[in-house]
């Protein structure tokens, strides 16, 4: 069917293990950005290792109020 086709085309590996966190892993918004980085700053240590990462990355910029990429189902493409 379609429909199916269309929902493995936006399926990551890591939905199988129903990973938690993957909203933040995989950002897709400046909306989840802002959880994020809101999390991180309540002493959250995941969130924080997270937002790390992506400022690392290139994800978002260097103060982590800036998304710069997000996640497309696919992989990462210009915010």
């Amino acid at each position: 069917m379609k429909r199916d086709a269309d929902m493995k085309q936006l399926a990551t590996p890591s939905m199988d293990t129903l990973d938690p966190l993957e909203w933040a892993k995989r950002l897709r918004s400046q909306w989840a950005l802002d959880f994020l980085r809101r999390g991180a700053e309540l002493g959250d240590s995941q969130l924080a290792g997270i937002l790390s990462g992506h400022k690392s990355s290139g994800v978002c910029d260097e103060t982590g109020r800036n998304l710069r990429k997000r996640w497309d189902g696919l992989q990462w493409v210009a915010a």
